[in-house]
């Protein structure tokens, strides 16, 4: 069990590592696309029609409103990244711990990032029994 606990933290760290370089690039780009630069590309796309949004009033209002939607999902992004870099450095040390206190938050951090891999390691390692305190 301590084997496939072992397999499924690696899994799990990489798992984490892919995810960071996924959100980042993706908030980088919302980041972008919050630019002023990219108003006047966005009220044009806005009057001719070709970007559609529930938002009322003129369109360059319309840009600032979509604007600011980009700039707070890039921003969170960015945030949810920094935990799953937290949680893929707990998976990949505890790789090699036996301590209950690494079990324990790699589920915390299993749980937070949604990380199956993560979870069922830390259950595997807690059921092991043979830890240390």
């Amino acid at each position: 069990m301590k084997r496939a606990a072992n397999i499924l933290y690696l899994i799990g760290g990489i798992y984490s590592i892919i995810s960071v370089a996924a959100l980042l690039i993706a908030g980088a780009v919302l980041l972008v696309f919050s630019s002023s630069a990219l108003t006047a590309t966005l009220v044009k796309g806005i009057e001719e029609g070709t970007i559609h949004s529930d938002f009322t009033g003129s369109p360059e209002e319309i840009a600032a409103m979509i604007q600011i939607m980009f700039l707070s999902v890039g921003i969170t992004l960015l945030v949810v990244s920094a935990i799953y870099v937290v949680a893929g450095i707990i998976a990949l040390k505890g790789r090699n711990n036996d301590k209950k206190n690494y079990f324990v938050t790699n589920i915390v951090f299993g749980a937070i990032t949604e990380s199956p891999f993560i979870l069922i390691a830390s259950v595997f390692a807690l059921i092991k029994g043979d830890t240390k305190e």
